[in-house]
């Protein structure tokens, strides 16, 4: 988990149909690096089958604009995926949603891939920046998303998932960045 993977990912685009695949990569992200950071009851609930949160990864796949991403190791399984769009706040940006991968995988530079292929695919929609949300107690994910080339806008929110838990907002300029 600590070193670099010799295992080779295959990155497709993602549909409907991928959603099991990828609520299992989030529920297996959720449980390795939210420990702490989000109550504890909330992660032990978490279900990759739960009939709510399939409908509504599928539902906010079929929105205008929003793309997804999925890797896949050579046996096929799900590896991680990133799901972006516009952003949800300014009219003139695009937002990386959602940025798994399954803890096996951390540091193989799947995730670095997909992040720099969540990135293009906002440019290419016209995107002139590109933010996302980190929560503020995942120092190894805003680490990751340093390394990037992203940074902190000082934009801080609360996200409520069972109790509050704090966020920030980090963003690139992708006219500077191409």
């Amino acid at each position: 988990m600590s070193g670099p993977s010799s295992v080779s990912f295959r990155v497709r685009d993602a549909g409907p149909g991928d959603v099991a695949a990828i609520e299992r990569v989030r529920v297996a992200g959720w449980r390795a690096a939210y420990q702490g950071l989000v109550p504890e009851d909330v992660i032990d609930r978490m279900r990759a089958d739960d009939p709510r949160a399939l409908a509504s990864r599928r539902a906010a796949l079929a929105k205008r604009g929003v793309f997804a991403l999925l890797a896949e190791d050579p046996d096929g399984r799900a590896a991680g995926f990133c799901v972006g769009g516009p952003d949800r706040d300014t009219p003139y940006g695009g937002e990386i949603y959602a940025l798994y991968v399954r803890p096996e995988h951390w540091s193989s530079g799947l995730g670095r891939d997909l992040l720099g292929r969540g990135v293009a695919g906002l440019r290419a929609r016209g995107h002139t920046e590109a933010s996302l949300w980190v929560l503020e107690g995942n120092g190894r994910a805003r680490r990751f998303y340093e390394r990037a080339g992203l940074t902190a806008t000082g934009e801080r929110r609360m996200l409520d998932i069972g109790g509050p838990v704090p966020e920030l907002r980090y963003r690139i300029d992708l006219e500077v960045s191409a």
